[in-house]
């Protein structure tokens, strides 16, 4: 596997490329189980956690509930 590494990293974004259809349909392969994709969350991509929300919670726990 050391083949596909380096050691020096790669931070270039991405970029999303739609499929193909005539080699591999999405929506033709969701469709079995009665669903679609949502491409506007996709390309958005994940959402990013909230390092504030994230200390309110952990002295929330701290504290009991109480802040």
């Amino acid at each position: 596997m050391s083949d596909f590494f380096t050691d020096k990293p790669d931070f270039t974004p991405y970029t999303l490329e739609f499929p193909d259809k005539r080699v591999f349909d999405p929506q033709k392969a969701m469709s079995r189980y009665n669903r679609s994709i949502d491409w506007k969350k996709i390309m958005k991509g994940p959402e990013m956690d909230d390092e504030d929300d994230q200390r309110k919670e952990h002295y929330k726990q701290q504290k009991g509930g109480d802040e």
